[in-house]
C-alpha cells in the first residue's frame, strides 16, 4: 500500500512527482519483462506512470485512490514496441481513469473506473491495437467534449462495456464511447443505466463517431441520458465521413443521427394483409393499418407486394390519419376499372 496526498485530509496530491509506481529506463539490466500486482495507492498525482520503452508487462490487482491526474498514465511520450496486459485494475475517484498512448498493444479485463469529476476525458486510449473484455463506469462526471472512453486512431474491440450513473454534464459535447482520428473500434455486448444530463448546448451521446473513424456496435442497449437539455443520442455520427453500423439488432433508445443530421428517434414497422376493393376509373380507396406508437405527421413508407400492382398507371401512398393508424390509399389513375389483387404490405414510420 502507498499513500500520498497532503497531511491533512483524504485529498489527492497535486505535486506530479507523487505517483505510486513509476518505471524508469536505468542501464543494461533494465527489466523489459515483468508483473506488478498486488498493489493500492491513495491519493497519488497519478497511480502507476510508465514513460519507457518496456516490451512486455502486465498489470492485475492494481486499485488506486483519489489521483490528481490519471490514475494509470501510460506511455505519455514514449514511443516503443510495447505490449501491455492490465487485469482487475480499478481507479477510484480522482481527476482521471486510465490514459493510454503509444502502445502497440493493450489488453484490458475487467477493470473500471468510477466517481471521476475532471475535465479530463476519463479513460483516453490514442495508440495501436486495443482489447477490453469487461469495463464498468459508474457516477463519472463528464465535462465538456469529455467521454468516458476516447480512442483515437486506436484498433480494437470493446466487450461487455457498462455505462451506470454518469452525469453528462458538459454546457456543449459530452459522450459515453467516442471514436475520432480514423479509429477503428467494435463494441459488443455492452450497454448503459441511469445516466443524465444537466448541462445544456449541444449534442452529447452515449455512442459516438468521427473524423473518418468507423464504430460497429453488436448486441448492445444504449439509452440517452435522462433529465436532459440540449439534444441527445444513443448514436451519434458527427461528420458525413464518420460510420456507424448496427448489427445484431442492437436497441438505440435515444435516437439515430447520421451525419450530423436530423435525428431519428424511433423507428416502427409493422405488416398487414390488405385486400383494396375495384376501384372505378380514376378514383382511390383506402385501407388501414394498425401501428403502435404513430402519430399524425410522422414519415410513413410502405412496401407494395408486387402481385398488388394491377397493370395500368395506378399508385400507393401512406400517412398517419390517426393516432396508432396509417391510411393507405390506391389510386387507379386509369380509365376503367382497377382490382388490386390481396397482398401482405409493409408498412414502417420514422419519428424525430
Amino acid at each position: 500500500t502507498i499513500t500520498y496526498g497532503p497531511a491533512t485530509g483524504n485529498i489527492a496530491s497535486t505535486n506530479p512527482a507523487a505517483i505510486g509506481i513509476k518505471l524508469i529506463t536505468s542501464g543494461p539490466n533494465y527489466p523489459y519483462f515483468f508483473n506488478i500486482d498486488n498493489v493500492s495507492v491513495f491519493y497519488p498525482y497519478s497511480g502507476f506512470h510508465d514513460d519507457t520503452l518496456a516490451f512486455m508487462y502486465n498489470l492485475s490487482n492494481i486499485y488506486v485512490s483519489t489521483c490528481g491526474y490519471y490514475g494509470f498514465n501510460l506511455k505519455p511520450t514514449a514511443i516503443g514496441g510495447t505490449t501491455i496486459t492490465m487485469t482487475n485494475c480499478y481507479v477510484n475517484s480522482g481527476a482521471g481513469g486510465f490514459r493510454c498512448r503509444n502502445i502497440d498493444g493493450l489488453e484490458m479485463t475487467n477493470c473500471a473506473s468510477d466517481n471521476i469529476v475532471s475535465g479530463n476525458t476519463i479513460n483516453y486510449f490514442e495508440m495501436g491495437k486495443v482489447s477490453i473484455n469487461g469495463f464498468f463506469a459508474e457516477n463519472n462526471t463528464l465535462a465538456d467534449f469529455r467521454s468516458i472512453l476516447e480512442f483515437a486512431g486506436s484498433i480494437g474491440t470493446v466487450v461487455n462495456y457498462k455505462g451506470a450513473y454518469n452525469a453528462y454534464n458538459g454546457t456543449t459535447e459530452s459522450y459515453g464511447i467516442r471514436c475520432g482520428s480514423s479509429a477503428r473500434i467494435d463494441i459488443f455486448g455492452s450497454t448503459n443505466t441511469g445516466e443524465t444530463r444537466s448541462g445544456g448546448g449541444a449534442a452529447y451521446a452515449v455512442i459516438a463517431a468521427s473524423d473518418n473513424s468507423h464504430l460497429t456496435v453488436y448486441s448492445s442497449v444504449f439509452s440517452a441520458p435522462a433529465g436532459a437539455t440540449g439534444t441527445g443520442y444513443g448514436i451519434y455520427t458527427a461528420n458525413s465521413k464518420a460510420n456507424v453500423w448496427n448489427d445484431d439488432y442492437p436497441t438505440l433508445y435515444g435516437g439515430l443521427s447520421v451525419g450530423g443530421g436530423t435525428r431519428i428517434s424511433n423507428h416502427l414497422s409493422t405488416t398487414a394483409t390488405l385486400d383494396f376493393p375495384s376501384t372505378g376509373a380514376r378514383a382511390a380507396s383506402n385501407l388501414t393499418v394498425a401501428i403502435s406508437g404513430a402519430a399524425v405527421s410522422d414519415t410513413v413508407a410502405i412496401g407494395v407486394p408486387n402481385g398488388s400492382v394491377p397493370t395500368g398507371a395506378c399508385n400507393y401512398f401512406g400517412w398517419v390519419s390517426a393516432t396508432d393508424t396509417v391510411t393507405i390509399r390506391f389510386i387507379n389513375s386509369t380509365s376503367g376499372t382497377l382490382d388490386p389483387a390481396s397482398g401482405l404490405f409493409r408498412v414502417d414510420v420514422w419519428k424525430h
